[in-house]
């Protein structure tokens, strides 16, 4: 029993230590790092097919560690394959906190992003709708 409750608390530690990284996306993201109007749907703007979404890589408890954040963007078809869109680079600290990318999505439709640091290791995803204004 004491080593089922040692074994528990060395895993709780080591997971309270290395923290993990989220992907938000955003209308806006402050100098801070505050991630406005944080959501998964966004709407085009009444002229427009198109939307520019903020894409905000964030650590939780733990600061990034890479030195370089990769966006990859996927456009998700109406069978739920994942169609590959784009790529971006970003070079960054591995002592940040948060890094941010504003991407423009040529369509409406549901979208994947999966970021990988330097060494091609996914460290998070997420994927959001993008919404024809109506």
């Amino acid at each position: 029993m004491k080593r089922m409750i040692g074994l528990c608390v060395v895993v709780l530690c080591f997971v309270s230590t290395y923290g993990q990284n989220t992907l938000n996306f955003c209308a806006s993201v402050e100098q801070n790092g505050y991630c406005n109007f944080n959501n998964i749907k966004f709407i085009t703007s009444p002229d427009s097919t198109n939307g520019r979404v903020f894409m905000q890589v964030k650590g939780t408890n733990a600061p990034i560690g890479a030195a370089k954040v990769i966006f990859k963007i996927y456009k998700i078809d109406a069978t739920g394959k994942e169609k590959f869109e784009n790529m971006l680079t970003q070079d960054i600290k591995p002592e940040w906190y948060f890094a941010w990318m504003p991407y423009v999505f040529a369509s409406p439709g549901k979208y994947s992003v999966k970021i990988f640091n330097e060494n091609d290791q996914q460290i998070c995803t997420n994927g959001f709708e993008l919404i024809a204004f109506k």
